[in-house]
Formats: C-alpha cells, structure tokens, sequence
C-alpha cells in the first residue's frame, strides 16, 4: 500500500531488480525508460543468436546425416565395384582357360568347358573340329564357318568372343601357330612345308606371327630343337 501511495503522489520509492536495485525517481524515469529499452533491444538480440545457434545446430545434424549417407554410400559402391571386377576376373580366367584348351588342342579339353551350359558346349566342340578340319585351308572365311555353324558372321563373332575372350579369327590364328610349333618341333618338315599345312599362304608372314607369339623366329626355333637333340 506504501509503495503504490508513493508511486502515485510522485515520491521517490524502491525498486527492486534481479541485477541491482535502485531507487526510480521522476529524474531518473526517462533514463530507465532508455535502460529498458536497450535491455529489450539485447534481449531480441540474443533471441535472435538463439535462434541462428538452433539453425546452425540443425544445418549441422543434417550435414552429419549427409556425412554418413555419403560414407554409406561410398561403402556400397566400393562392394559393388569389388564384386563385380572379382566376377569379372573370373570371367577372364574362364576365357582363357576355354581358349588355352582350344589353342593347345590337348586331349581332355572339355574340363576347360565345364562352366558352359550344355549348348555351348556342344557348339565349341563343334567349332573346333571345324577348324581342324579346315586348318589347312588359307582361303578359309567367316562366312563359311558361320554357314556350317548355322550361325551369321556377327553371330559367330559374338558368341566365340564371349566364350573365350578372342574372335574366331585370332583363334584359327593360335590354333595355326600352335600346330606350326608342334611340327617344327617333331618332323624334319621344312618351313615353307609347315607354313603350308597349317594354312599360311605366305611363309614371310608366317614367320612374322610365329616370331610375334613365341619370340622367336621359325628357322631359330628349328635349330635350336636341333641342337637339343645332339
């Protein structure tokens, strides 16, 4: 009741405040009127550092999920690509195998087939007999072994590449050299001789892919199986 007779017939009275306490008097109102309004300013002002520290807290959650989105991602697509050059390692080593099988003309070369189904099988069998049977001929063409395949010449192209990882081409190329290399090291047979038995028109150029898949000329090659049989 004192305070509110005070206040009302203009006489100095006490306030109190959580900071200080002072005494508001009609000299001093203006100044604290001012002092308020500073006080409200910095109290806004710190609303609003409140209020960016909450959107920077958030901005800063979502880029941690995105960090670890980001690292789960990478995660994965290092596993895929692991599995998929592991598969495709694999892929090779069966080429290769089917097609060192095919090459070396070994007997028992159908445990290199054994990851083909039934079909493919069977067509590579036939293919390489093909071959066998037409070693010999230099004019021998794509379209004849498509022909007797039953199969065009990009069919024949495609499906020989995706078994063994070479074109009918450099197969019947190998499967020459390998043969040449056989001869040379078993007969007395002459270059020319063997060149023409495994379907090379042009001893020259014989010498030039034996050379180039055995490093060493064919005529080298002859004496020196010679010499290793003095």
């Amino acid at each position: 009741m004192e305070l509110a007779m005070n206040i009302l017939q203009g006489k100095p009275y006490k306030k109190d405040n959580v900071m200080k306490s002072f005494l508001a008097t009609s000299e001093n109102c203006d100044a604290i009127a001012l002092q308020y309004q500073d006080l409200e300013a910095k109290v806004k002002n710190l609303d609003q550092i409140s209020n960016s520290l909450d959107s920077y807290s958030e901005v800063s959650r979502i880029q941690k999920w995105m960090l670890v989105v980001a690292f789960v991602i990478v995660l994965v697509l290092l596993f895929v690509i692991c599995y998929i050059y592991k598969e495709y390692r694999k892929k090779l080593q069966k080429q290769k195998a089917v097609a060192r099988g095919f090459i070396e003309n070994k007997e028992g070369w159908a445990a290199e087939l054994n990851h083909l189904d039934e079909s493919d099988r069977y067509f590579m069998d036939r293919f390489k007999k093909k071959i066998l049977e037409n070693m010999g001929n230099a004019d021998m063409k794509m379209d004849d072994w498509g022909a007797e395949m039953q199969l065009s010449k990009v069919q024949l192209y495609r499906k020989v590449k995706a078994m063994t990882g070479k074109t009918p081409a450099e197969l019947l190329k190998e499967m020459r050299l390998q043969r040449a290399y056989t001869l040379l090291q078993q007969t007395d047979k002459t270059i020319s001789e063997v060149s023409a038995e495994v379907g090379f028109a042009l001893p020259g150029y014989f010498s030039s892919c034996f050379k180039k898949q055995f490093g060493v000329l064919p005529t080298d090659f002859r004496n020196e199986q010679a010499s290793k049989k003095k």
